[in-house]
């Protein structure tokens, strides 16, 4: 599913609960296989424990809900779609940055005697797609009514837009491009504005960031577990201090082919023989942006405004 970014005022540690540490019990992180886009070490292997365990409560609280919608006797009459919000907290694969770890969502869809058991879809969504796919799937034409945003053609509606007969195997397309961004202000231990914004489509993405030439330095990635492990482990690998270093200091654009670079790991943004997608992709995005009301660092300026307290 596609993408929306996430920042949090709180620190509170939500995998450091009761059922979370019990869960741990039933994972060797010495026999974890630790993703190539994470550092391996102790630290690392350890939070991914938590995360395991984490994920495992939630497969748990999942099954609570469906066996009570089968004993009810609803089942059948119930939409059931679970999304994740964003990807887990470690670096990389995080809500902090725009990669396709952090920010591609695992959907799951179940609605007895109309979605085809174990079927799937590489079809594009968007989170501003669910609320009008349940509209839909209750008998309300989404499009009756005024969400106060018009659209790029004028359209008064929802951003987003069913995706009903995707669930329902009558299409395995949805979108042409989907798009993602993240406010660095007012995240916990932010330092500098660090605007990120970025656009995909069916192969490449284009991630812009949009005030490059500042440090990007968030609480989550730079103080939390396990970077220490990995500032340690850079002391001596080359390959590691870059990947580091990264974390921080980015260019202004990144351009992955993620049919042959799934792990976003070779940046194209540079390379001449893809400038015609570069500046496909970064036209999408001006457009989304405008559409939205988004004028980068400005609107990143802004967010304390317009952030609940």
């Amino acid at each position: 599913m596609g993408t929306r970014s996430a920042s949090s005022r709180s620190n509170v540690n939500t995998w450091d609960r009761p059922i979370i540490r019990k869960l741990r019990e039933q994972f060797d992180a010495d026999a974890l296989t630790v993703p190539p886009y994470l550092v391996d070490t102790h630290e690392t292997r350890d939070k991914l424990v938590s995360y395991y365990a984490a994920l495992l409560a939630l497969d748990n609280q999942v099954g609570e809900l469906l066996e009570m919608l089968e004993e009810t006797g609803q089942a059948r009459d119930t939409l059931v779609i679970f999304h994740s919000e964003h990807g887990c907290s470690l670096p990389y694969a995080g809500k902090w940055m725009l990669y396709d770890n952090g920010i591609r969502n695992t959907a799951l869809a179940r609605w007895p005697g109309r979605i085809t058991p174990g079927s799937a879809t590489d079809a594009l969504l968007q989170d501003v797609d669910v609320t009008p796919t349940l509209l839909e799937a209750a008998g309300v034409d989404p499009a009756t009514i005024d969400a106060g945003r018009p659209d790029a053609g004028g359209n008064l509606g929802f951003d987003g837009r069913s995706f009903l007969d995707v669930l329902l195997g009558r299409t395995d397309r949805h979108r042409n491009y989907v798009f993602a961004q993240h406010t660095t202000v007012g995240v916990h231990g932010f330092r500098e504005s660090y605007p990120i914004r970025s656009v995909r489509d069916g192969r490449y993405k284009l991630i812009h960031n949009v005030a490059h030439e500042n440090t990007f330095w968030i609480r989550g990635i730079h103080v939390n577990p396990p970077i220490d492990s990995w500032r340690r482990a850079a002391e001596d690998d080359a390959e590691i201090a870059a990947r580091v270093r990264w974390l921080s200091h980015r260019p202004e654009f990144e351009l992955y082919d993620l049919q042959r670079d799934e792990l976003e790991t070779r940046n194209l943004a540079d390379d001449s023989d893809h400038a015609e997608v570069k500046q496909r992709l970064h036209d999408r995005l001006q457009q989304w942006m405008h559409q939205q009301g988004d004028t980068g660092l400005e609107t990143e300026r802004q967010a304390p405004d317009r952030t609940a307290s």
